[in-house]
């Protein structure tokens, strides 16, 4: 109903469990189907999946240098 009202979707998560990542899936899809895109779905799941991989090691290493109280940039 978003997309076809044009309004923009936010997905907050404090955790990234597989279920929402596969969520996360479904919401571009939907998103691509409906703006008759379907030619694209592929090639922006495998940046979504490498967004969401680099988002988890970020948070791992600033967690980290947080936690052994080093400077971080």
């Amino acid at each position: 109903m978003a997309i076809r009202a044009g309004i923009p979707l936010s997905i907050t998560t404090y955790t990234l469990p597989h279920e929402m990542e596969m969520y996360m899936e479904d919401v571009l899809t939907a998103f691509l189907q409906e703006m008759e895109q379907p030619q694209m779905i592929e090639y922006l799941k495998y940046c979504l999946n490498e967004l969401i991989t680099n988002a988890k090691k970020a948070n791992t290493k600033r967690i980290y240098f947080k936690e052994k109280k080093l400077k971080y940039f």
